[in-house]
């Protein structure tokens, strides 16, 4: 018996149908299997040009910003507002030891971007920079300038940290 140009060689008729049952099971498995390919390839590609678009870099493993896609969103709006509010374009792994800090500076409220190496405050209607101390029990802030000497502690350090 032929079927779909190749032969049947079962002894019954029944044999062959199964024959026939079970090329066309794989033959949609296999077809399955490829669309989900296809799919997860698509979305890979995708989420790739986006963290281009973002960090301006491919990521080093695809894979690993799909299953931490939220965490991965947040770093770019926080990559985002940075670079918008203070003129820093920070990579993925200065953004993930960067924070934000809010308190008062010469009697007037402070609002820094702190870095491993620097921070950008605003401090009324204009930006200043900062030097960045990482101390045993804290992080330090220092403007810039040799008229102020003074570390501001911006962070404290937990003593299990």
């Amino acid at each position: 018996m032929r079927i779909e140009d190749s032969l049947c060689y079962r002894e019954s008729l029944r044999g062959c149908i199964s024959e026939v049952l079970r090329r066309v099971k794989e033959q949609r498995e296999w077809e399955e299997q490829l669309r989900r390919q296809r799919i997860r390839e698509e979305v890979l590609n995708a989420l790739t040009e986006w963290y281009f678009r973002c960090f301006g870099e491919t990521p080093t493993d695809p894979l690993k910003v799909a299953k931490r896609l939220e965490e991965y969103y947040a770093l770019c709006q926080m990559r985002s507002a940075a670079k918008r509010e203070f003129g820093m374009a920070l990579s993925e792994k200065a953004l993930r030891e960067a924070f934000w800090w809010d308190g008062e500076w010469m009697g007037k409220p402070v609002s820094c971007f702190v870095t491993e190496r620097e921070a950008v405050c605003k401090w009324g209607s204009t930006k200043w920079k900062f030097a960045v101390r990482v101390g045993a029990d804290g992080v330090y802030i220092k403007p810039e300038s040799p008229l102020y000497q003074e570390w501001i502690k911006v962070a404290h350090r937990d003593n299990d940290s």
